[in-house]
């Protein structure tokens, strides 16, 4: 019986391949910035405490202040101008077995609608491609 290695290694967390592209991302340039200067973290699904009262405390108050849920994990606002396309929107899963929520495809049609690129990456490396392609398009002509 063949047992695939793959299947055998643990599959890191969404927490890990955010982490990985962010230690990536400090690695690179763009436009005179560390890369990580300009991808932006969207902590929309933060840990609100321990203690479900404090919690709920914190959680409405976020969303008084307009915390969404569905919204992508990162942003990197760098426009593609003859795509008319603002930036990108991107958003994290596992390498296996991360879901897309009914939110989430929501919000990406949202903005979609309004000319954003709109991404769903599996793990860190996916991830560095759909930046490194984003990131192309701008240099040949934003």
């Amino acid at each position: 019986m063949k047992i695939k290695l793959d299947k055998l290694l643990a599959v890191p967390s969404e927490h890990e391949e955010c982490r990985w592209l962010i230690e990536w991302a400090s690695t690179q340039r763009f436009n005179g910035w560390k890369l990580s200067d300009v991808l932006v973290h969207v902590p929309n699904g933060a840990f609100h405490g321990a203690d479900r009262k404090a919690g709920a405390v914190v959680a409405r108050k976020l969303r008084e202040q307009g915390l969404q849920a569905g919204v992508f994990d990162y942003i990197l606002p760098v426009p593609i101008l003859r795509l008319s396309c603002p930036g990108l929107w991107l958003e994290m899963k596992r390498t296996r077995g991360g879901v897309v929520s009914e939110e989430q495809k929501k919000f990406q049609s949202r903005m979609m609608q309004l000319g954003w690129r709109c991404e769903i990456a599996k793990g860190w490396v996916e991830a560095s491609t759909i930046i490194q392609d984003h990131l192309k398009k701008w240099e040949r002509g934003a």
